[in-house]
């Protein structure tokens, strides 16, 4: 998988733009990624698990996941 160029400039410029929001985003994203890692839900960071994760949940519409993070408080903290 490569980066999109686009990606990486819209990414830079909300850095730049707004550098306090981008870290308490990024912090959050990292924190809920790291929670789905540890409570075996994603194997680790590459691509491809999310893509596998994409899928089941995508084939079972019942499909129950143990995540306790609050992401949606954190990203309104």
């Amino acid at each position: 998988m490569t980066t999109n160029k686009y990606e990486v400039a819209f990414e830079a410029l909300f850095k730049d733009k707004n550098p306090e929001y981008y870290i308490k985003l990024t912090q959050a994203l990292s924190d809920f990624e790291n929670h789905l890692i540890s409570t075996g839900i994603i194997k680790n960071t590459d691509y491809s698990n999310y893509v596998e994760l994409l899928k089941k949940i995508s084939e079972d519409d019942n499909l129950k996941l143990d995540i306790t993070y609050d992401l949606k408080g954190s990203l309104k903290g």
